[in-house]
């Protein structure tokens, strides 16, 4: 996946859930993948899920605050604009007050879609409400709203009622979870309460999508697999060594140069996270021998100004060296890769001559 095509890097927030939900689903392409994985087979027939696009579920001015991982995505079924908004309960226990935030979000949304049929005509678009829960309890809450009211006999015709999806992540086989590997993944790892099953997670989906892997340059694989380390160090007992074995045995390399870049990545995370005031709790304890030291401002500085001088030299060219000049840590070769770019030529020598450090 290009770079330009990927949203901010993922950083360990409070609620490490809500935060690998958000980035899988932060593009389109892979919304579409998860949507065939947890929407029923009747219903993917009609949704045109190659043109799934992400709208946004921010609507504080109806009184209604965004949860990190509520996700609003709009498709079209027979040529008709149609709205899926997807909830992430990751409690290990049901919520009966799930029903009641579909409840909110539906007058929340509805209310503003009048506002513009009042401008525009026409009439609102359908909301499909889904669940997307993967905690230990069986979920029972009703799925119908008016279940949850205390209807008299003979007047149940008066209640407002609407109906929610339910997907159980739980109750998902592996011939049901579809799409590339980030879906894949993403869909186990939901389903995994343990390290072991955190662990076969792993071994599976990195065997299934083995060839995928291997096309990716080790920076790339880097891009699309570290948020999916990070949340398995943040959620179980499962170690970074387990996890790095798994790739590198699956993809037959030594793995030096992918087990350091994954190291400066999990420190370039963590030391974020701390900024942010997050408590590194059991975290720094499972990966604190890999990420030690702390670069100074005096490299951080230069690799700043690297990255600047760059893009002001090569255009678009030369912003595709950010990623990796932002993991360097060593302060001559910061200073080595400064003065070859002063008489570089263009962006292929300044890459050869990246390539090697």
């Amino acid at each position: 996946m290009k770079r330009k095509d990927r949203p901010k890097r993922f950083s360990f927030l409070k609620q490490p859930h809500d935060a690998i939900f958000s980035w899988l689903m932060s593009r389109e392409k892979i919304a579409g993948e998860f949507l065939k994985t947890t929407l029923p087979e009747s219903l993917q027939s009609g949704l045109d899920l190659s043109r799934v696009k992400i709208e946004s579920t921010d609507l504080r001015d109806g009184g209604l605050n965004r949860r990190s991982a509520d996700v609003l995505l709009k498709t079209k079924v027979k040529g008709k604009n149609i709205y899926v908004l997807l909830m992430v309960e990751h409690k290990s226990h049901k919520d009966i007050s799930t029903p009641w935030q579909i409840f909110d979000y539906l007058h929340s949304k509805y209310n503003r879609m009048k506002k513009q049929i009042k401008r525009r005509g026409g009439k609102p678009s359908l909301i499909i409400p889904v669940v997307v829960y993967h905690g230990e309890q069986e979920w029972d809450v009703p799925t119908r709203f008016a279940d949850l009211l205390d209807i008299p006999p003979g007047f149940e015709r008066f209640a407002m009622n609407f109906e929610y999806l339910l997907a159980d992540m739980n109750k998902l086989s592996d011939s049901e979870i579809r799409g590339g590997l980030e879906t894949v993944l993403c869909a186990r790892l939901l389903k995994s309460h343990n390290s072991e099953d955190t662990i076969n997670s792993w071994r599976k989906s990195i065997e299934e999508h083995e060839g995928d892997l291997r096309k990716l340059s080790d920076y790339e694989r880097i891009d699309e697999l570290a948020p999916y380390i990070l949340y398995s160090l943040s959620t179980t007992e499962v170690s970074q060594e387990e996890i790095e074995t798994i790739i590198d045995t699956s993809l037959e390399k030594g793995g030096s140069r992918f087990m350091t870049t994954l190291q400066k990545i999990c420190r370039r995370e963590f030391r974020k996270g701390k900024k942010e005031g997050i408590s590194k709790g059991k975290i720094e304890g499972k990966i604190e021998g890999k990420i030690e030291g702390k670069i100074e401002g005096k490299i951080e500085g230069k690799i700043e100004a690297l990255s600047e001088l760059l893009e002001s030299k090569f255009g678009s060219e030369g912003t595709q060296f950010e990623s990796r000049i932002k993991m360097i840590e060593d302060e001559k070769t910061v200073d080595s890769l400064l003065k070859f770019l002063l008489n570089a030529r263009n962006s292929g020598e300044f890459e050869a001559f990246l390539n090697k450090f």
